[in-house]
């Protein structure tokens, strides 16, 4: 069995002697004796181990209270066994032989296993379920023995006095085993005391009034709870602090160490712990711990290095503590590789001190070159390096400072190292004036070293991290206006660019301006070329109302540079972009439609006819002002320069913008303004086959080809498509355009059937009156059908509803039909 359990065991064994010696009834005296008793056994078995430590070669050397600490920490075996065994004899000196035996053992068996619930609760994990367990625990046994004594008689009130008196007088030796052993004091043996304080005054109070019987259980209660909250977290700091206190006071270092490296890890801001661990390291001879392993390996490497930085930064160090840093240095860097990299720092320092600058130079150049992987030790001195390399002392900087800095990608992590500074320390001087140093040489090379490949404002590079670019920015600002470094601050505002990608397009646009103002009319263009460029990547909707302006008007700016150079593709990248302004206009979009005309004519073979693009920045233009006489010209113009193979292969493309209604009512107009012009007709066969290849179903599209094959003289042409319509009517019409397209199929037959095939005519006549658009002229042509079929009573009733459409031209036609039927012989109008 483990110690730390054997612990628990014998706490529940010293309550249950503790009961076991109260069931005897026991006179005053005899109390007394068993407390002396008891007593003595510690005061022996303490003795025992102060002759052994007195032989082994510890001293008193006056601090005897320490030292009898240092002992009861040291020896909690012996503590045990003092108080167990002084306990065990004076309770076997007033034994009550006549007792039952069941009776005598059933109090140390209860408390063994009562010890071993201790054990088990003291290993939860979760604090707070900790201390309600305890509670419950202290709960259960005053609850279970107020129960028990009230139903139990064989006790009698002098036997229950005398059991709660040395369970309040016991309360101490517990607590003695507690801050004894070697496990920490928990929620538990606090339980346990409040147990056996709640159990002590309740039986005390039973003769006493209510009041003091409810005192007996709430002040236990109110014990533990303030104790376990309050106290115990403190108090188990401090026993641990005292307890290394003892051992370095006998000069038991890694003990020491150990309890004290417990202290600062339950409480870290522990100032108490925390300085007492830096006395004791700095009361160890280091120089013995390389053959010490054990206390090696429980040394605080951290406050090594923290003495190592107070020693070093003395304002005039002397040789002997500049040689103890060195030890310290060795040690930390040979047990903690990690460490190496702040070692190497205040190596440099110490070598610094002591003039040695060939061997402080290589110490630092390890620290300030750059690592495959970098890691928190080397950052955290990477500023202070850098300062002691640039600022501190000018052989580091001749020697490391200016060669590294001249490194790819050295002041880079230079000014990384202070921005990180400042992001934790705002105001930190120092690190300001090595910022100060370091932005006044940077240059656009030495930004791209460190940044990486990609994406970014200018296009070239990522924007470096850790990097004030708003810092920079404002550098160039105050350099642009300068006659002789107005360069230097457009290299500035490129740098700011490519971390302020939203600001970037202004800043291409500040340098564009100082260019123009120097006469450097080229790089001006470029500049705002540089400008669109980082507009697109920044995207306009990103950028202040103000930047959003000054961008697109240096893009129109450009775009009508490059119309007037004649370049017509930088004039349509340009205009291209303007058209994300929402001020635009249509405008813009009749310049594209104008650039993309020209680049037709100037490539005719590219893959991408740009009069497609023509044609649909017309359309957009269209939707500002539908009765624009130039746009419309051009509209015109274009639909009847694309081709029917050319729209079916794009169909997919210009589907949703594509107008085939203007197709179908442009070829109606040419039908019925036209006057037969043959031109005409094949502008107007050109649009429908647009449409008809836009919409292959149309029905409208394909009577309007057989109205040009008719007007063109193709009249069984004309019957063929007309007939094909006829053939398939749908099962609904999609548009009344459609369903109107039908009913002029079968008007158009009918005229074309009346003298050759009438009873056609009059079919496809028929169908047509079920149109709202049928009138005088269907019923004239339906009755020249019936006349043509010898039928001259429908014939003649065709005739007469003519006729009562006065003012119709037909009417007189009508007329003369009539009087030519009746002139005929009445027989026949039987």
């Amino acid at each position: 069995m483990r110690w730390q359990q054997t612990e628990f065991l014998l706490k529940g064994v010293y309550l249950g002697l503790l009961v076991l010696v109260g069931l005897q009834a026991p006179t005053w005296q005899q109390g007394l004796q068993t407390a002396l008793i008891t007593l003595g056994g510690l005061v022996l078995c303490l003795g025992i181990a102060a002759v052994q430590k007195l032989r082994e070669g510890y001293r008193v050397r006056g601090r005897l209270i320490g030292f009898i600490l240092f002992l009861i920490l040291e020896n909690p075996v012996l503590v045990y066994a003092g108080l167990l065994l002084g306990l065990t004899l004076g309770a076997y000196l007033i034994l009550n032989r006549e007792l039952d035996e069941t009776l005598l053992l059933a109090p140390i068996l209860g408390g063994a296993i009562l010890g071993q619930v201790f054990w088990f609760l003291r290993h939860v994990r979760d604090r707070r379920i900790r201390l309600w367990a305890g509670l419950g625990l202290a709960a259960a046994i005053v609850g279970g023995t107020i129960a028990y004594l009230q139903f139990e008689t064989i006790f009698t009130i002098s036997q229950r006095d005398m059991v709660a008196w040395l369970l309040l007088l016991g309360i101490p030796g517990f607590y003695l085993l507690t801050f004894a052993g070697m496990v920490e004091e928990s929620e538990i043996e606090s339980a346990a005391i409040c147990s056996a304080l709640g159990v002590g005054l309740w039986i005390l109070a039973e003769n006493q009034s209510p009041t003091f019987k409810t005192l007996a259980l709430v002040l236990p209660l109110a014990i533990y709870f303030l104790y376990t909250r309050r106290i115990l977290p403190g108090l188990r700091v401090f026993k641990h602090v005292l307890r290394g206190i003892s051992y370095a006071k006998v000069g038991r270092y890694r003990q020491a160490l150990v309890s004290l490296g417990r202290a600062v890890q339950l409480d870290p801001n522990n100032t108490l712990a925390r300085e007492t661990l830096w006395r004791v390291h700095q009361d160890i001879d280091f120089t013995t711990l390389i053959n010490d392993p054990e206390t090696l390996a429980v040394v605080d490497f951290e406050l090594c290095l923290e003495r190592v930085s107070w020693l070093l930064l003395l304002s005039k160090p002397k040789p002997e503590q500049i040689q103890e840093a060195h030890r310290l240095l060795d040690l930390v860097s040979s047990q903690r590789p990690g460490l190496v990299p702040r070692c190497n720092y205040w190596r440099a320092v110490a070598f610094t001190h002591q003039h040695n600058f060939d061997q402080a130079a290589e110490a630092l150049a390890s620290v300030l070159a750059i690592p495959e992987n970098d890691s928190t030790q080397r950052r955290s001195v990477l500023l202070p390096a850098w300062q002691l390399a640039i600022m501190l002392h000018p052989e580091m900087k001749r020697r490391v400072g200016i060669p590294m800095l001249a490194s790819p990608g050295g002041r880079m992590e230079a000014i990384a190292a202070v921005e990180r500074q400042l992001a934790n320390i705002p105001d930190d001087p120092g690190a300001w004036d090595l910022k100060r140093i370091l932005y006044s040489e940077l240059t656009e090379d030495a930004y791209k070293s460190k940044s990486e490949p990609g994406a970014s404002a200018t296009g070239e590079v990522k924007p470096a991290a850790d990097f004030d670019h708003e810092y920079v920015h404002q550098l160039g600002l105050a350099l642009l206006d300068d006659k002789e470094r107005w360069q230097r601050g457009c290299e500035y505002l490129r740098i700011a660019g490519r971390g302020l990608p939203t600001k970037a397009p202004a800043f291409f646009i500040q340098m564009a301006k100082a260019h123009e103002r120097a006469g450097a009319t080229q790089a001006m263009w470029e500049h705002y070329q540089q400008a669109m460029q980082a507009g697109k990547v920044a995207k306009p909707a990103n950028l202040s109302a103000e930047d959003k302006e000054a961008l697109f008007a240096a893009v129109k700016q450009l775009g009508e540079h490059a119309q007037s150079q004649g370049n017509t593709d930088e004039a349509l990248s340009c205009f291209k972009f303007y058209t994300e302004y929402e001020r635009a206009g249509m405008e813009t979009y009749r310049t594209l439609a104008q650039l993309f005309e020209k680049k037709s004519k100037e490539t005719p073979d590219a893959g991408e006819d740009p009069i497609w693009l023509a044609l649909h920045c017309t359309l957009h233009a269209l939707t500002y002002d539908p009765k624009d006489k130039d746009l419309l010209e051009r509209k015109d113009r274009y639909y009847y320069s694309i081709s029917a193979p050319e729209l079916k292969r794009r169909l997919e493309h210009v589907y949703k913008w594509f107008d085939v209604d203007y197709c179908k009512q442009k070829a109606r107009w040419v039908l019925e303004k036209g006057g037969g012009d043959l031109d005409l007709l094949d502008w107007a066969s050109h649009l429908v086959e647009l449409a008809t290849v836009a919409e292959p179903d149309s029905l409208s599209a394909r009577v309007l080809r057989a109205r040009i094959q008719r007007m063109r003289g193709e009249s069984d042409q004309a019957i063929e498509t007309l007939e094909k319509i006829r053939a398939n009517k749908p099962e609904k019409f999609k548009t009344t355009e459609e369903e109107e397209a039908w009913f002029l199929t079968h008007r158009l037959l009918g005229e074309m059937y009346v003298d050759d095939k009438p009873d056609q005519a009059v079919m496809c006549l028929l169908e047509f009156r079920n149109s709202p658009k049928s009138g005088a002229n269907t019923m004239f042509n339906l009755g020249k059908a019936y006349e043509n079929l010898g039928d001259k009573n429908r014939a003649l009733r065709c005739y007469e509803q003519v006729v009562a459409f006065e003012g119709n031209p037909l009417v007189y036609d009508a007329q003369e039909a009539m009087d030519r039927l009746r002139g005929a012989g009445s027989s026949s109008f039987s």
